[in-house]
């Protein structure tokens, strides 16, 4: 059982890639990780169709691993370790396991709306595509159906999110391809937002969701783009 862990990092230069993906790589090798970054030199299409899709699907199709987690480079924190991480996941009986937040992407109501009903009493209730888990090949399967599905069938033609933040959501609400679980209770992974929910806490340089009595892999500060509650946190990792 084999696990990898990949990152977009579409920046011009290794300079690029050390400023804006350093912390993140930081915190990985913290915890026994080493993160591929993929995309270097490389232009990143508007939001991130290929970084998270196609490109992503090539990259794949050539390991070998068993498993693939991917995530976001400039705004993840990873807090435990490959056995753990792991250990969570396949509590989960599922072939991927996607982050999730409290809102829907916002021209996208009816799929939020759908969406909250599906996973009620959760903690966060819409997906969030920043961190995810898989088996590998099925992780391919997700993607590439939910782009074959939804890429060119959005929920308004006036708003189109060209992104598999969009199409994965509009598949797991809509249906017609293969299942995936949303991570609602963050068991796996906890959504940050602009500077974390108050749920959240930093016990012994591990964030715990109180509410909820779990203590995630990995942490993503979406949304902030001065990130100074993510570069906080990160500092008080690497102390």
């Amino acid at each position: 059982m084999s696990l990898l862990i990949a990152s977009p990092a579409y920046y011009p230069d290794q300079a690029g890639v050390d400023e804006w993906a350093g912390r993140m790589r930081a915190t990985a090798r913290r915890v026994g990780l080493e993160p591929l970054l993929y995309g270097q030199g490389r232009q990143i299409d508007c939001h991130n169709t290929n970084a998270q899709s196609f490109d992503l699907i090539e990259l794949l199709k050539t390991r070998s691993e068993d498993y693939v987690l991917v995530c976001d480079c400039v705004d993840v924190a990873f807090l435990a370790g490959e056995a753990e991480i792991m250990s969570k996941f396949l509590q989960f009986n599922a072939g991927m396991v996607v982050s999730a937040e409290k809102d829907a992407l916002c021209g996208m109501p009816k799929t939020g709306a759908k969406m909250s009903e599906i996973h009620a009493g959760g903690y966060f209730t819409n997906l969030n595509i920043g961190l995810w888990i898989g088996e590998r090949e099925y992780a391919v399967h997700c993607l590439s159906e939910s782009m074959r599905l939804y890429r060119y069938n959005p929920e308004d033609p006036t708003y189109v999110p060209d992104s598999p933040q969009a199409w994965m959501a509009l598949m797991m609400a809509w249906g017609g391809g293969p299942e995936f679980v949303l991570d609602k209770d963050c068991a796996l992974f906890q959504s940050m937002g602009l500077k974390g929910p108050e749920d959240v806490v930093m016990e012994n340089k591990r964030l715990r969701n109180v509410m909820m009595g779990t203590w995630p892999v990995a942490a993503h500060y979406h949304g902030d783009k001065t990130y100074g509650a993510y570069r906080k946190v990160v500092e008080e990792l690497l102390k």
